[in-house]
C-alpha cells in the first residue's frame, strides 16, 4: 500500500499504522465511547440507500460543500494541518481548495472511513481523544456534529480542541439550528408520523444540543478557552446551518 507523501507530517501523539488507506492506533483502539461507533455505522451502512438520504447526499454536494468552501477560506489559512473532527463521509468538503493545506478526516466509525469518505488522509479516533500532539493543528472544522453532544460532553470536545490547536488557531462548525427551514420540516414529519399513524421517524441520531443563540455558546467557548468570533446563518447552505467560528487566543 502507498502512503500519502502527505502522511510522513501528520502530528499523532501515539503510534499509528496505515491498514485500508485508513490510520489506526497500533495498540488498542482509540474509538470506542460508549456504543458511539455502532451506532454511526447503523446510520452509515444507510447512506445513499433510502430516498432520504440520496436527497441528503444531493445537497451536500451541490449547495453545502460549496458553502463550506466559502467559510473554508475565509476562515482558515492557505496552509497548514486542518483536521475534520466527525468527519462521516466529508461529502460537504470535497470542494475545499486544497492549496497547501493538509486535510484529516477524523471519525469514530472505521466503516465510514473505509467505505464512503472522500479525503485523501483518514484517522480512525474519537473526538474526546484526538490522536495529535499539543499545539499541532491549524485549525478544526466539522459539519453537523456538535448538536449530538449533551452540554457536558461538548466542553470535554472543545476542551479538547483547544489541546491540539495551535495558539491562534480556529474552529469552523457547522452547527444546525432548530429554526433552520429543514430542521422544522422534519420535525413536523416526524411529529405527524407518531401522531397520526403511530410511528416513530428518526431522520438523524439523536440531536440534543441543536443551535439556539449567540449568548448560550459564548460562556461555553469561553470556558474552554476559545473566543467565539462570529455566529451566521447563511443563504449560502440554503439556511440549513449556524456557521460559528472561534479562535484560541495567541
Amino acid at each position: 500500500m502507498t502512503t500519502p507523501r502527505a502522511a510522513v507530517a501528520v502530528p499523532f501523539d501515539a503510534s499509528y499504522e496505515c491498514r485500508n488507506d485508513v490510520y489506526r492506533a497500533i495498540i488498542g483502539s482509540t474509538a470506542r465511547q460508549g456504543g458511539l461507533e455502532e451506532t454511526w455505522q447503523a446510520y452509515f451502512m444507510r447512506e445513499h440507500v433510502t430516498l432520504f438520504q440520496r436527497l441528503l447526499m444531493l445537497h451536500r454536494r451541490v449547495f453545502v460543500s460549496r458553502a463550506m468552501r466559502y467559510w473554508f477560506n475565509r476562515t482558515f489559512a492557505s496552509q497548514g494541518v486542518f483536521v475534520e473532527a466527525g468527519a462521516g463521509t466529508s461529502e460537504s468538503s470535497g470542494r475545499i481548495d486544497r492549496r497547501e493545506r493538509m486535510l484529516i478526516a477524523v471519525d469514530i466509525c472505521a466503516f465510514v472511513l473505509e467505505k464512503l469518505n472522500v479525503l485523501p488522509l483518514k484517522v480512525h479516533a474519537d473526538i474526546f481523544r484526538l490522536p495529535f500532539r499539543d499545539a499541532s493543528i491549524d485549525g478544526i472544522w466539522n459539519l453537523g456534529v456538535m448538536e449530538h453532544f449533551t452540554p457536558s460532553q461538548l466542553d470535554r470536545i472543545l476542551r479538547e480542541f483547544h489541546r491540539v490547536v495551535k495558539p491562534g488557531g480556529r474552529l469552523l462548525l457547522m452547527w444546525p439550528p432548530w429554526f433552520a427551514p429543514y430542521e422544522v420540516l422534519l420535525n413536523s414529519i416526524a411529529w405527524v408520523c407518531k401522531a397520526i399513524f403511530g410511528r416513530k421517524v428518526e431522520f438523524f441520531p439523536d440531536e440534543i444540543s441543536r443551535y439556539s443563540r449567540r449568548k448560550r455558546l459564548e460562556p461555553m467557548f469561553a470556558a474552554c478557552g476559545f473566543n467565539l468570533c462570529r455566529c451566521a446563518f447563511s443563504w449560502r447552505d440554503i439556511y440549513s446551518y449556524i456557521v460559528v467560528i472561534a479562535e484560541k487566543p495567541r
